[in-house]
């Protein structure tokens, strides 16, 4: 259904954030040679390993021989563009772009998450340039056009500029194999997300540190780990929903909350977003936010807004 699909993506999207973290040492390696050419998509093999009641613990595999390296120029200055086709990339402007794989699981209410990651044998790659940074698009006003109702539209344009903290210095980024990325709610479900990145970039080296295989051990402490009186049943959409993104959907329908949720969460914001023909149960809950603005648009679709757009409004 259009409802389903479009809250896949705008949930995903919340859930994949905080992208720079802290430096940690590279590991022992091997040196590999990649094909440079461009590999047929391979979507991200995800592998459960165990589920129980303290946490989820799962294995994210890739081959090195699926990176695609492009030499590009952006700015006067030449980059490399890697990707591994059928993966996400980060998007942080000013930061290395880097594949990722986001994985989201149920979460107990009150809980502490914590995560604790093994790689394999690191494989490093030299690369004939730095890495592409994430864009930004600015706003341009000395070039802005007036629509036919009378209103101001900058010009919005690519910038690429590097993060001088990361390009500059002399670490290993993003710093850490996995990470907790997200924490929100989805009706009554607490839904965590968790970064997976087997590729890291030691700037120093001008190199890639790939792990083929990243175990990630997601673990609950504290909180509420069952319902009183069994499971809370959702609808037939937030059922499938959840059943096709949550690695531990069987065990998370007990983490659930029968209560009312007095903070903002995720599904409200998101059902403001989808007009009255998408709405689901409690959409008209909903209440924009104060600030607010309204933003004009020249047709149906999706629209990315930069902070640099709002923050010239």
């Amino acid at each position: 259904m259009k409802s389903n699909r479009i809250i896949t993506i705008l949930i995903s999207a919340i859930l994949l954030v905080g992208l720079l973290v802290p430096t940690v040492n590279a590991a022992p390696s091997i040196h590999v040679p990649v094909n440079r050419q461009s590999a047929s998509s391979t979507p991200p093999e995800v592998e459960v390993n165990r589920v129980d009641g303290d946490g989820v613990t799962f294995t994210v595999s890739m081959k090195v021989a699926d990176l695609e390296l492009e030499l590009v120029e952006e700015a006067g200055r030449q980059y490399t563009r890697v990707s591994l086709p059928g993966w996400a990339g980060t998007v942080a402007a000013g930061l290395p772009v880097l594949p990722v794989q986001v994985e989201q699981l149920g979460a107990p209410m009150g809980a502490e998450v914590s995560v604790e990651v093994s790689g394999g044998e690191a494989q490093r790659v030299k690369l004939d340039a730095p890495v592409l940074p994430g864009v930004a698009q600015v706003a341009d006003w000395e070039n802005a056009e007036t629509d036919e109702s009378g209103l101001m539209l900058p010009e919005m344009v690519e910038v690429y500029e590097e993060d001088a903290g990361v390009y500059g210095g002399g670490g290993v980024y993003p710093g850490e194999l996995a990470l907790v990325s997200g924490d929100g709610m989805l009706r009554q479900q607490r839904v965590v997300g968790v970064s997976v990145y087997p590729v890291q970039y030691d700037v120093a080296a001008g190199e890639l540190v790939v792990y083929e295989t990243v175990e990630v051990s997601v673990r609950f402490s504290g909180g509420e780990r069952s319902v009183a009186g069994g499971s809370v049943e959702e609808s037939a959409v937030y059922e499938d929903l959840l059943g096709g993104q949550l690695l531990n959907y069987e065990a998370a329908r007990e983490y659930r909350t029968a209560g009312v949720v007095e903070s903002l969460p995720v599904e409200n914001a998101l059902e403001g977003m989808l007009g009255v023909d998408a709405a689901v149960d409690g959409a008209g809950d909903w209440v924009p936010p104060d600030p607010g603005w309204r933003v004009k648009v020249r047709e149906a679709g999706m629209y990315k807004l930069s902070y640099e757009e709002l923050q010239a409004a």
